[in-house]
């Protein structure tokens, strides 16, 4: 379509034409303006997602250092911020992220003895066979003692409190009524260095287990195998909720998935088990118990068995 501009009579030139190019209707018009709308809002709404990702990945860590700042003030600012580059390096972008997520809601086995305003809550691998026959033994000691008797034959299959002191939740123990000797519970939590407790996972349920169908994803002891296996269930997977987790999953499983921990890790007495050095873990297990009124014969019978 051509116009022709015509210069003033007073111009001694001759009428010049102008050639432009317009749609031929109103509804090209409409679609035109509608793709330049839809790239505008596409690539606003893209860096705002990004933005949103790069954020809740700040926070991911952020949250982690509110949580562990008791660490991070006994450990110094360097470790610190060595924390902070080695995240942020494997952490570049919410994309590229090779750090399994920590505080995953995953499970929380609370085992009490409302008596001694006490309970504790067990993770795979960090004892948590002994830890729930010693809550049990507390939980009702003259049962226990007449009925049971060695700690080291509660097994967890048979377990003699099953069902009776058992809870999914921190939030379970709101519901007992503690005595005017204790204004609060004394939550206990075993911690074990990551390495060794998935050690002592794999030989358990990797080599030791193998007539378990699909056991360790069928992997015949291959440690590299059941690794990869496990950080892509880790990366996936696993960080569904479920009412039914994998052998694997709860044995391998970062401990800070487990407990509640992102909201509660404050009220927790974290007890370090160091492998073969069970006496020391008892040590200091036995000094929160006689605070909480757990008799010195109970002690003494408990340690005579475990250590």
């Amino acid at each position: 379509m051509s116009y022709t501009a015509v210069p003033s009579s007073s111009s001694p030139h001759t009428p010049t034409t102008y050639n432009f190019e317009l749609p031929l209707d109103a509804t090209g018009l409409v679609k035109l303006g509608l793709v330049v709308l839809l790239l505008t809002s596409a690539s606003r709404w893209q860096k705002i997602c990004d933005e949103v990702k790069q954020a809740l990945l700040a926070e991911r860590l952020l949250a982690d250092d509110r949580l562990n700042s008791y660490i991070i003030e006994r450990s110094g600012p360097d470790v610190l911020q060595r924390a902070r580059l080695t995240f942020m390096k494997l952490c570049g972008t919410i994309s590229t992220c090779g750090i399994v997520p920590p505080f995953i809601r995953y499970e929380s086995r609370q085992m009490v003895a409302p008596k001694y305003g006490t309970a504790a809550c067990v993770i795979y691998k960090n004892m948590s066979t002994v830890m729930t026959a010693i809550i049990c033994y507390l939980f009702d000691v003259i049962d226990y003692q007449k009925n049971m008797g060695n700690i080291m034959e509660d097994t967890y299959a048979f377990r003699f409190c099953k069902g009776k002191n058992e809870y999914n939740s921190i939030r379970s123990l709101d519901a007992f009524r503690l005595g005017p000797t204790y204004s609060s519970w004394l939550n206990i939590i075993i911690v074990r260095d990551p390495l060794e407790r998935f050690i002592s996972g794999f030989i358990n349920k990797c080599l030791r287990e193998t007539m378990r169908p699909g056991a360790c994803y069928n992997c015949t002891g291959n440690v590299k195998c059941v690794i990869e296996k496990q950080y892509e269930r880790l990366m996936g997977d696993a960080q569904k909720p479920s009412l039914v987790h994998t052998v694997e999953d709860a044995h391998f499983s970062p401990q800070t998935w487990h407990c509640e921990l992102r909201e509660n890790l404050r009220k927790y007495k974290i007890i370090k088990y160091r492998g073969t050095n069970t006496a020391g873990l008892f040590d200091e297990l036995e000094a929160e118990l006689k605070k909480r009124g757990v008799g010195q014969s109970v002690l003494d019978d408990i340690r005579a068995q475990v250590c």
